[in-house]
């Protein structure tokens, strides 16, 4: 038996506006070859970045605030992927009516969700193959929002699994801000002629401001106090753990927690992820939010991957860091035999753009020219021994054995 877990499917303006047709919306290209290193898998989950709010919400046209057509739910649904967590920092970027109505448009085209719903939902995800029965729990280290928006922390609370209070930090959120569309547009525009010259996007970055660019803001996810270590939000996460335990033959853990284009995981993310896994009430925890590939480790005996790293993010996003590679991801494959985990692997996927800013997400194989080159990067991201990674076919490497 085989699950496939990918990391935080994107879908930005650049994305929106190449897959716009007459009629609807084209997001096939971004999932075609996904779909043939999944055909054999039978489950598939990923963390869903966006929400799908309706056309009348605005599609996505801010900095760090997205909506997207109901056509990428349908293009997810036929890439084979049959659940997404979506509990994460992006679930109230139009509001808790955005959130409520991304949930009724996954369900209309059948695909499981958890993470988030309405009080009183239950806000984890169980289905069962072959006789295994199978639990996925979510939870986020915060949510964008707007004070003057109508949220509260209080109706963050009701309708979020979360892993620590709504205001445990006071953070300069890009979400809330309205960037001029001229500037924004023109911002975009100039990022990708830099790019495709081959020349560094950090003076443009640098001039226009962003957040850790001239400036020094410290990652959220390294701030940790009090309040934060077994806080009433996150005791609730572990008791979501618990109960599965106590139904389920396999548990996953999928945390959305990090600093945002940060290699190493920060301290929160480590409490979370230590935490967890010390527990006993998981069997494999995999982390998003970081938009890098992370660490790799094993703790009490538990397979934890830090930070998938990105299913789809445009290269050209011009708030992407210098010399931040967020083009490089992971399919983290997890095989289990008679109700236990017995191996994980993984496929390197590569996410690129065309001349029209379609972009397309394609898993390497060995006997490409850049495997190599590429491997050796994400064996040094995931801090794994070259000597215990084994590639066990054409795009699978295996990282754990039980």
């Amino acid at each position: 038996m085989k699950i496939t877990i990918v990391g935080d499917i994107m879908c930005e303006p650049l994305l929106i506006r190449a897959a716009k047709r007459k009629e609807g919306y084209d997001f096939s290209p971004l999932f075609h070859d996904f779909k043939t290193i999944v055909g054999e898998s039978d489950y598939v989950i990923g963390n869903l970045e966006t929400v799908m709010a309706g056309k009348e919400e605005r599609y996505c046209n801010d900095l760090y605030s997205f909506n997207a057509p109901d056509d990428f739910a349908r293009a997810i649904k036929e890439a084979g992927i049959d659940l997404v967590t979506i509990a994460n920092n992006h679930c109230l970027d139009r509001g808790i009516k955005g959130l409520a109505r991304t949930i009724q448009v996954l369900e209309n085209t059948g695909i499981a969700h958890c993470g988030a719903g309405k009080k009183g939902m239950d806000r984890i995800a169980r289905f069962e193959i072959q006789g295994t029965r199978f639990t996925i729990v979510g939870g986020t280290y915060g949510t964008n929002y707007k004070r003057d928006g109508g949220i509260t922390p209080e109706t963050i609370e009701e309708n979020v699994s979360l892993l620590r209070a709504p205001d445990a930090l006071s953070f300069r959120s890009l979400a809330n801000k309205q960037i001029p569309t001229v500037k924004d547009r023109a911002v975009r525009k100039a990022t990708r002629i830099l790019c495709r010259m081959g020349l560094p996007k950090w003076k443009l970055q640098e001039l226009y401001g962003m957040a850790g660019y001239g400036k020094t803001v410290p990652y959220r996810d390294n701030y940790q106090n009090e309040e934060d270590v077994l806080n009433q939000y996150y005791h609730s996460v572990l008791i979501d753990l618990e109960k599965a335990r106590e139904t389920s033959d396999i548990v996953i853990f999928y945390p959305h927690a990090g600093g945002q284009f940060n290699e190493i995981p920060g301290t929160f993310s480590e409490y979370v992820i230590r935490e967890a896994a010390k527990t006993g009430n998981c069997d494999i925890i995999l982390a998003s939010h970081a938009h890098v590939i992370q660490e790799f480790r094993e703790i009490s005996g538990i397979p934890c991957f830090f930070s998938l790293g990105n299913y789809s993010m445009s290269p050209n996003s011009y708030y992407i860091p210098n010399k931040k590679d967020t083009s490089t991801g992971l399919a983290v494959h997890v095989y289990i035999s008679k109700q236990k985990i017995i191996r994980v692997t993984c496929s390197i996927l590569s996410i690129s753009e065309d001349r029209k800013s379609m972009m397309k997400v394609k898993p390497l194989r060995s006997e490409e020219a850049v495997y190599p080159n590429v491997k050796e990067y994400v064996l040094h991201r995931l801090q794994a021994e070259k000597g215990m990674v084994k590639q066990v076919n054409d795009h699978e490497l295996l990282i754990w054995e039980s």
